[in-house]
């Protein structure tokens, strides 16, 4: 591939924010919750990865609080979209008092309010998160918390 074509995806895609999170401190709760909800590396490596939502739909029940919105915005053998970023305004309260919670207040404040559906994703050893475009706002960040 031409080298101008990355140097474009760096100059275009690619920006530092003004986001100052502790690494160490996403790591820890991330094993917290992994431990709570017994997530292991089994786990994640029998379903090919996993991820859970931070934030969730209105009216959306407590038991589907983490799964809401963990899988594509749209349907691709139905060609449909299930649902839309937008809807996506609700802290996961069974977070509260974690540092997953300062994380999305300081997202939120940051991007005037305007960052939804966020997720936790894990991928088993030698797995990427796969280039994509997003259909919605073009605000996504993305953060490794480990690498292969």
């Amino acid at each position: 591939m031409d080298m101008n074509y990355f140097d474009d995806l760096n100059t275009n895609l690619i920006h530092k924010t003004e986001f100052n999170f502790s690494i160490q401190k996403l790591l820890e709760a991330t094993q917290s919750l992994m431990s709570r909800l017994k997530i292991t590396d089994e786990f994640i490596i029998e379903r090919g990865g996993y991820s859970l939502c931070l934030a969730h739909r209105a009216n959306t029940e407590e038991k589907d609080r983490f799964r809401e919105g963990s899988t594509a915005l749209w349907d691709r053998k139905l060609n449909k979209r299930l649902f839309n970023e937008s809807e996506f305004t609700n802290f996961n309260q069974s977070l509260a008092g974690t540092y997953f919670e300062t994380v999305y207040q300081e997202v939120q404040q940051i991007t005037n309010a305007r960052a939804r559906r966020m997720r936790l994703i894990w991928l088993p050893r030698e797995r990427n998160y796969a280039f994509h475009t997003d259909i919605d706002e073009p605000l996504r960040y993305h953060l490794a918390l480990t690498t292969n």
